[in-house]
């Protein structure tokens, strides 16, 4: 009977099937696919834990929001944007420099609360200044510049990574999100809005 061939993708080692049962089910977060490469990246993470770590920042973003659009309308806008970029740049930094498991959880983590303090927040502060008639235009221009970091981000991690290596091209990510919460805090003035509040129980 004829030897089967098995399909190799280019670019991509085959399967050592020589090696141990054990060292198939793990690999390292910088082997399992494009990443940072922290100190430890040689210790071995098994594909579900790579999954729970991915899951934790979309996790607590979409779940933290609940209290802190609420949040935002009590204290203001500034204050959680400055605070949840420089949260989002440390949990940035926490990818390279973390080490194990519960290292890559927090750093998520971070990440993840600090897009909540943001995300609600941003909207809501152009709310809070466009008058209804063109305020969906307002959010369409934030919309483009936001959306356009997408594109200028991806091309400008790809060409650090390929010039210098995956842990520069986030560092320079967490670099520019810290930069983004000095301008904030530097530039930024709340709206003179303030919610209304209903009125305490004891009149």
């Amino acid at each position: 009977m004829p030897k089967q061939k098995h399909a190799h993708t280019p670019g991509l080692k085959p399967l050592d099937r020589s090696a141990p049962r054990s060292s198939k089910r793990h690999c390292g977060i910088a082997h399992c696919r494009r990443s940072a490469k922290p100190a430890s990246s040689h210790e071995g993470l098994t594909i579900s834990r790579i999954g729970i770590i991915t899951a934790i920042y979309p996790a607590s973003w979409g779940l933290a929001q609940l209290a802190t659009g609420a949040w935002s309308d009590r204290t203001g806008r500034k204050p959680l944007i400055v605070a949840g970029l420089w949260l989002q740049a440390a949990g940035i930094f926490g990818l390279v420099t973390a080490h194990g498991y519960l290292g890559w959880i927090t750093a998520a983590l971070a990440m993840g609360i600090g897009t909540a303090l943001v995300y609600p927040t941003l909207i809501a502060a152009i709310g809070d200044r466009a008058h209804p008639a063109w305020r969906a235009s307002a959010v369409g221009v934030y919309r483009l510049w936001r959306d356009l970091g997408y594109a200028a981000g991806g091309l400008l991690v790809g060409i650090t990574a390929d010039a210098i290596d995956e842990s520069a091209a986030i560092i320079v990510v967490g670099i520019l999100t810290a930069a983004s919460g000095l301008v904030v805090a530097l530039r930024m003035h709340d709206a003179t809005w303030r919610p209304n509040r209903a009125p305490s129980p004891t009149g």
